[in-house]
């Protein structure tokens, strides 16, 4: 009994939270109709080519509007063509033309790249000439070989006395 009563109130919260997801859309989106399946989570507009049909209309149903789409419904011939302009910009915000339309935006990201590759190559340059220009004694030739014969003899002197102790 009790496991049917937890099963029947997860049910419930399950059904408040979709009740109130519709609201809160219908709330966000007004007099739009929504269109068919939603592409998110919820109903949205996007002028996108990878989304040809948004689930949305663009603009708010007017009385207008309205009209227009029962007049739609018969034959189209009797129509203007801004009437038409008029249906397909109630539906529709951009063209497929206009919003695929190239913008140049390209040409200033590869600028600001090619600005930050120059500032950074300088900065390598300073730091390669003016700050790391000549290497510690530690690294010259002369200065090594003296370091390892130095290692060489007091691990030599290190074996003899391990060995002597035996």
């Amino acid at each position: 009994m009790a496991l049917r009563t937890l099963t029947l109130l997860r049910y419930w919260n399950k059904i408040q939270t979709r009740c109130n997801t519709v609201h809160a859309i219908c709330n966000k989106i007004g007099n739009r109709e929504i269109l068919g399946n939603y592409t998110f989570a919820e109903p949205t507009y996007i002028d996108h080519w990878v989304f040809p049909l948004s689930t949305l209309r663009y603009k708010e149903i007017t009385p207008n509007i309205q009209t227009l789409r029962n007049k739609e419904k018969g034959d189209w011939r009797h129509l203007s063509i801004a009437e038409k302009k008029l249906l397909y910009r109630a539906s529709f915000r951009q063209t497929y033309a206009e919003f695929s339309a190239k913008t140049g935006e390209w040409k200033v990201i590869l600028g600001v790249v090619l600005m930050h590759c120059t500032v950074s190559l300088w900065i390598y340059l300073y730091i390669l000439y003016y700050i790391n220009s000549s290497l510690p004694v530690s690294f010259k030739k002369d200065y090594l070989l003296a370091k390892y014969d130095r290692l060489d003899a007091l691990n030599t002197h290190a074996w003899r006395n391990l060995t002597s102790n035996r």
